[in-house]
């Protein structure tokens, strides 16, 4: 039986925080997309975007001490603004 000791925690919290900082990197570039999507979306489309960017990040600052989970947000990121701007496309007729 083994005792998980204080460098579990440490080796734990250090992980988290490098997951952390590295889902904040990849999410402010995930931002400049969403501020180029004004190329190909309305204002009020960009706002929305904007809007669910920056829950996305309020999101990766909730789950911090989660690990490699908050890693997986500015791929859902991603995700999000091609399928709206596919939608828009398609059912909208947003051009580029």
């Amino acid at each position: 039986m083994s005792q998980r000791g204080p460098e579990h925690d440490l080796g734990r919290q250090a992980g988290s925080a490098i997951a952390f900082a590295f889902a904040v990197l990849l999410h402010a570039m995930v931002g400049f997309l969403y501020l180029s999507s004004g190329l190909f979306a309305p204002g009020w489309a960009v706002l929305v975007l904007l809007l669910a960017w920056a829950a996305l990040a309020w999101l990766i600052w909730r789950w911090r001490r989660r690990g490699i989970v908050v890693l997986a947000i500015p791929f859902v990121a991603v995700a999000l603004l091609l399928l709206v701007a596919t939608a828009g496309d398609r059912l909208l007729g947003w051009t580029a």
